[in-house]
């Protein structure tokens, strides 16, 4: 005989305990992959004032042996809205990258050094954490004498930056920056992280 008194449970739905311990998985995996964004877009700009920095040092070292024109650095933002740089003789035109490259003396290749979502200023106070924006069209053009001094133009002698001056550009994302800079009159150069405050 059946006992009317066996109250069978229904297994159908989620206890409150599952319905929580799903949740919690879900903040956690958001929160790493939150966390892993923002450290891949830090490491992102960072990157950016080294390679900018390191293309500097290759034109300033080549500048200072074998003279001004023989090695410049060139920066122009593209077509495209990313930065781009290289070093190259002074004769070679800084043609904006997005379209053909020609230079007068030698082709060299642009190195793209941002993305579309690292913000690039131009600023000449090293304390700064804003500058100018840079758009589509700018172009940059330092030539290096024997001593290391840092001229602007396309042909030697160059022209003089201001006394005291320190040319810094910033690479920003979200709340982090990096700042690529150097001190025309000595050619030292240098890179730092900072954080930007709403």
């Amino acid at each position: 005989m059946a006992n009317i008194y066996d109250n069978k449970t229904s297994d159908k739905g989620f206890t409150l305990i599952e319905v929580i311990v799903v949740i919690a998985i879900m903040t956690i995996l958001v929160g790493i992959a939150t966390l892993s964004f923002s450290i891949v877009h830090n490491a992102n700009v960072k990157r950016a004032a080294d390679n900018i920095e390191s293309l500097y040092k290759s034109a300033r070292s080549t500048g200072m042996a074998k003279g001004m024109v023989a090695g410049t650095f060139q920066l122009a933002v593209g077509s495209d809205g990313f930065l781009y740089a290289r070093v190259a003789e002074a004769t070679d035109e800084p043609t904006i990258p997005g379209g053909t490259i020609t230079g007068t003396t030698t082709v060299t290749q642009w190195e793209r050094i941002t993305n579309g979502a690292i913000s690039v200023e131009q600023t000449y106070a090293k304390a700064s954490t804003t500058g100018t924006a840079l758009a589509a069209g700018n172009a940059f053009n330092y030539m290096f004498t024997p001593a290391g001094v840092v001229k602007e133009g396309t042909t030697a002698p160059g022209t003089d930056i201001a006394s005291g001056q320190c040319v810094c550009y910033l690479f920003k994302h979200g709340d982090r920056g990096s700042r690529f800079y150097f001190y025309p009159e000595t050619g030292k150069s240098g890179v730092e992280i900072f954080n930007i405050t709403p």
